[in-house]
């Protein structure tokens, strides 16, 4: 009994010790994942970027700022689709049209380091969004994981773009590349792919492409929800000059270096080169987009049947060579203005001919991220840690997270993170103490067996079921007031058989 009042007690203390972190800390710590110390940005409302809705329903006045884990939810809320968090407060979404759901959505997710803004979207509503978590700012792939789930990483569990997955045994393993393979490193929370792959039974088409191929998975279904669907998912990536796909089993494109320059004529846009690395992954992420499109529109093509059908249809394009085109030519140079206005150019020109395969019935969103740099920071925690960690004791500095391969005792763990905050003092970061994990929760409760089995709950849709129930009272009302009028219209004195019917029920009541 002593040995078990201990064991609550130890339990309420740590789950006290993790109450008292702020909520951001919470948001962003997943267990067996988060490391030990957190290196986070104190300006909490720091612009992250904006989330721009083109062809929606008007916002209310209200909406001023979007936070990360809604924008997956107001898609689905668009779209007619059940929502990754069903209690979400949902009263400053605008009017969805249950009867008239876009024929496809298009998401376009644009990492853009410099100042120079995306101008040329049609029909928009642009808001910034607001941070809930602090990895997300810190890694691309845990942002458009979040953006794309709609959950933060503490559940989806994308703390950074390479963290260490530890064991319940260990407290140090493997590092792990976030979604570096199938089973390593993968987000445990079904995402906008895996919920209209699973909604619409395989049969809708589910059409991604980024020059990076950790993006494009990213952004793509995951195998273990497709393998019970048919193959109406594409997930695209540029590899050694030419389109490759995410998943073996599906045909690739004929898509080369060669068919790039036909579509630009042989001239680069912004006098860039084709032969050089970085230039040509910009030409290609801005051209191939627009050339997987025009395949939807080839008679007799495997994708072209997806778009004749009903079932509504996504495509989900990413953006992230102009972080390394800004290094290259500079962040604010002519090369990087050019550069923004083409991308600008693409996304306009894929939603235009996406209006036109679907009759002008299409929904898009373009997530525009500001990429941070934390190159000093991590510069200076490396440097530090050096002093503060002797011995044997190896660190791991996987941003934005610290990994202790050995565990210490509470005061010499306090004591290196108060150092590493006066070696942070003017960088505009500050480390914060993880609580430490348990495993427990995410262990057994995220496996990514568990996205399936929540993706599978929502077969039925929140617009499936309002139309079930709607039409089949329809149909019960018209079937009652067809009927109806078919007895009241009958003349029994032009009928023998019902007229004697008749005269015999009124006999019979008259005895």
């Amino acid at each position: 009994m002593k040995a078990l009042s201990c064991v609550v007690f130890v339990l309420l203390l740590s789950c006290v010790a993790v109450a008292t972190l702020p909520e951001d800390i919470l948001k962003s710590h997943f267990d067996g994942r988060s490391g030990d110390i957190l290196i986070r940005n104190k300006q909490s409302n720091a612009n992250l970027g904006s989330v721009s809705f083109i062809n929606a329903q008007k916002f209310p006045e209200a909406k001023t700022a979007i936070p990360e884990t809604e924008v997956a939810d107001i898609i689905t809320h668009f779209n007619g689709l059940s929502p990754f968090q069903p209690n979400r407060d949902r009263t400053n979404f605008p009017p969805a049209n249950f009867f008239s759901k876009p024929k496809a959505n298009v998401f376009f997710y644009v990492q853009n380091p410099s100042s120079f803004p995306l101008e040329s979207l049609p029909n928009s509503q642009t808001f910034p969004l607001s941070r809930e978590s602090y990895s997300s700012s810190a890694s691309s792939l845990s942002q458009l994981t979040t953006l794309f789930s709609g959950v933060s990483p503490s559940v989806h569990g994308i703390v950074s773009d390479n963290f260490v997955d530890r064991t319940p045994n260990s407290p140090s393993s493997h590092v792990s590349h976030a979604y570096g393979s199938w089973t390593q490193g993968v987000s445990y929370s079904a995402n906008l792919a895996d919920l209209w792959t699973v909604n619409f039974q395989g049969k809708a088409l589910v059409l991604s492409f980024s020059d990076s191929y950790l993006v494009s998975r990213a952004l793509s279904a995951k195998p273990v929800v497709l393998e019970n669907t048919i193959s109406a998912n594409y997930g695209y990536y540029l590899a050694k000059d030419k389109i490759a796909t995410v998943y073996d089993n599906v045909n690739k494109l004929p898509i080369n270096k060669e068919h790039i320059k036909t579509f630009y004529s042989n001239n680069a846009p912004c006098g860039l080169s084709f032969d050089d690395a970085t230039d040509f992954n910009l030409i290609a992420e801005i051209a191939i987009p627009q050339l997987l499109i025009q395949a939807l529109t080839v008679p007799g093509s495997e994708m072209a049947r997806f778009t004749r059908d009903n079932i509504p249809d996504l495509f989900s394009f990413g953006f992230s060579s102009l972080k390394n085109f800004g290094a290259k030519h500079g962040l604010e140079s002519d090369a990087m203005k050019c550069a923004v206005n083409s991308v600008d150019k693409s996304i306009a020109a894929v939603i235009a001919a996406v209006n036109q395969i679907y009759g002008q019935n299409v929904l898009a969103e373009v997530a525009t991220i500001n990429v941070q740099s934390a190159v000093e920071p991590v510069a200076v925690v490396k440097s530090t840690l050096k002093s503060l960690v002797e011995g044997n004791r190896t660190v791991g500095l996987l941003m934005p997270n610290v990994y202790l391969t050995q565990r210490l005792s509470a005061d010499r763990l306090e004591r290196i993170v108060d150092n590493l905050n006066k070696a942070l003092e003017n960088t505009g970061f500050e480390a914060v103490t993880m609580p430490e994990p348990h495993f427990e929760e995410h262990y057994v409760a995220y496996r990514l067996v568990e996205a399936k089995r929540a993706a599978a709950n929502n077969t039925m849709t929140n617009a499936g079921l309002l139309h079930t129930c709607l039409w089949t009272g329809v149909g019960l009302g018209a079937a009652l007031f067809g009927g109806a009028y078919f007895m009241f219209s009958i003349d029994a004195s032009n009928d023998p058989e019902l007229y004697k019917m008749d005269i015999n029920q009124g006999i019979t009541h008259k005895l």
